[in-house]
């Protein structure tokens, strides 16, 4: 007993640590969101996607049925959003204005089961293909190939199906349940495997990988291996995004906005 209230009194056991709430955003049916570097938020609602300031007011929206459903936003380069449709395997670059800039059907270049898509930089978008198994760098300009990844379920050892793909300069980040995240570096070479699992999201920011599990965002230090564990005061926590040391959460009825410690 004086063990739990010496816990309490400190803020909790070693590890552990509070996220400051800063704001709520009321934004209900949200289906999948991410942040930008300048406090903006991008959320897909009935296959619209809005862009929002940062307490909540919309800015500017785009939707284009004819494409289907809208899988995936990607904020990398804020200037030029780039969304994905899975449904149909195409991508659309937006400018900050949420204006279509280009359009990209994968299937036009021999790509007919591609499932995720991350910014590599602003000219070059990764992809990760079912059919071929395997993660290319595709630049938007010239449309051609300028890396690839090994097989995937090679270096995995098992069958698998990717859920996230996350982007940064340095390296790719693909999390396959029952396995973990694999990292490769900027040309595609696998370097190694974290060991997490059963996670719900996850972004790196940084040389700090953040990934949210059973109502626990978990701050995990590259280099050093420390984690640090921010517990939730609320249940049905969906999705994540962090920028800086900004920390975004989904919920069924909105957006909570946090500062990392």
């Amino acid at each position: 007993m004086r063990l739990l209230v010496l816990l309490i009194f400190l803020g909790g056991p070693p590890g552990y640590a509070q996220l400051t709430l800063k704001t709520v955003i009321p934004q209900k049916g949200v289906e999948f969101f991410t942040a930008d570097q300048f406090g903006n938020l991008y959320t897909i609602k009935d296959d619209i996607l809005h862009k929002l300031d940062s307490k909540g007011k919309e800015l500017y929206a785009y939707s284009n049925p004819l494409l289907g459903e809208l899988s995936q936003v990607d904020v990398l380069n804020a200037m030029n959003p780039l969304l994905f449709y899975q449904d149909v395997y195409q991508i659309i670059i937006l400018d900050n204005r949420l204006n279509q800039s280009s359009q990209t059907a994968f299937a036009n270049y021999g790509f007919l089961d591609v499932r995720l898509v991350a910014y590599s930089d602003e000219e070059n978008i990764w992809f990760y293909d079912q059919v071929t198994d395997k993660i290319y760098r595709f630049n938007i300009e010239t449309k051609k190939i300028t890396t690839q990844t090994l097989n995937i379920t090679q270096i995995a050892g098992k069958e698998n199906q990717p859920q996230i793909l996350v982007s940064t300069i340095e390296n790719i980040y693909l999390y396959l349940s029952g396995t973990g995240i694999l990292v490769f570096d900027p040309v595609g070479a696998y370097k190694k495997t974290i060991p997490v699992n059963d996670i719900l999201d996850f972004e790196v920011e940084g040389k700090k990988l953040y990934y949210l599990k059973n109502d626990l965002v978990v701050e995990v230090d590259l280099l050093t291996r420390q984690e640090k564990k921010y517990p939730l005061d609320i249940n049905g926590t969906k999705a994540l995004s962090v920028t800086g040391k900004n920390l975004y959460l989904l919920y069924d009825a909105g957006i909570n906005y946090y500062r990392l410690n």
